[in-house]
């Protein structure tokens, strides 16, 4: 199964021109659909909740969210953002590929900690022989260069 994970930051814009033939499509404003913030948080641009209330449900919630089978899987409890569960169960399923867009969590960002589980979680899937392709235009799995190399 070959898998695109969509968040929302600017390197998602990228689907609007070439969106690619994929299996699934998981995000919060895809399908499935995926809530594992429970009910404490409104995100208002996304097209499935609407004035408090759903339009759809989400297939994934921490109600059914398989947390004990993912952790046994990956080898500790580690989650930082909705994209380290979709990551998670993506390792679980043992997708073919998994390809990333709207991923970014730039470090000048307030989404900057949750990088470090999101490298993590990648290096995991692709030990595991998935490929990971990530949007050029994201900062996630890129550096400023090699350390210390001339």
């Amino acid at each position: 199964m070959n898998v695109g994970i969509v968040g929302l930051g600017p390197s998602a814009h990228v689907l609007a021109v070439d969106r690619p033939p994929l299996d699934e499509y998981w995000g919060m404003a895809w399908d499935p659909l995926w809530d594992i913030h429970g009910c404490s948080v409104t995100f208002d641009c996304h097209d499935h909740y609407y004035a408090g209330k759903y339009i759809r449900e989400p297939e994934w919630t921490q109600n059914n969210y398989p947390i004990d089978e993912v952790i046994k899987c990956i080898g500790r409890e580690y989650f930082e953002s909705t994209f380290a569960y979709m990551l998670g169960l993506a390792i679980l399923q043992d997708v073919d590929s998994i390809t990333c867009w709207g991923i970014d969590l730039d470090v000048e960002t307030e989404w900057a900690h949750q990088r470090p589980n999101a490298e993590w979680l990648v290096g995991i899937a692709e030990g595991r022989g998935i490929m990971v392709d990530v949007s050029g235009e994201s900062s996630l799995m890129k550096s400023n260069g090699r350390y210390c190399w001339i």
